[in-house]
């Protein structure tokens, strides 16, 4: 299985920021760190780390990152409008 399959939530564009906080950041890059452990013990035989596949993967991680704190930011703008607009009805 390559690694277009078992990280694809990783790599694949994200269109809605909400669906971003569905994606375990860590879980995925600590599954990726176990099997690089696996290559390195059997790199006598022949197995290899794929860079290309590992660029793609931290690239994917940062841009799912930046999503999330997007999203965020948006919400917590989107509250605090929210806020301020109730202060002045009150006031």
């Amino acid at each position: 299985m390559d690694a277009d399959h078992r990280y694809a939530p990783l790599m694949q564009p994200i269109r809605d920021l909400a669906k971003s906080w569905n994606i375990d950041i860590a879980s995925e890059l600590e599954d990726y760190l176990d099997e690089l452990e696996g290559i390195r013990s059997v790199y006598a035989s022949g197995e290899k780390l794929d860079f290309n596949e590992a660029a793609l993967l931290v690239q994917g991680s940062a841009v799912v990152y930046s999503k999330k704190v997007e999203y965020l930011y948006l919400l917590s703008f989107q509250t605090m409008k929210m806020v301020m607009s109730g202060k002045k009805k009150e006031g």
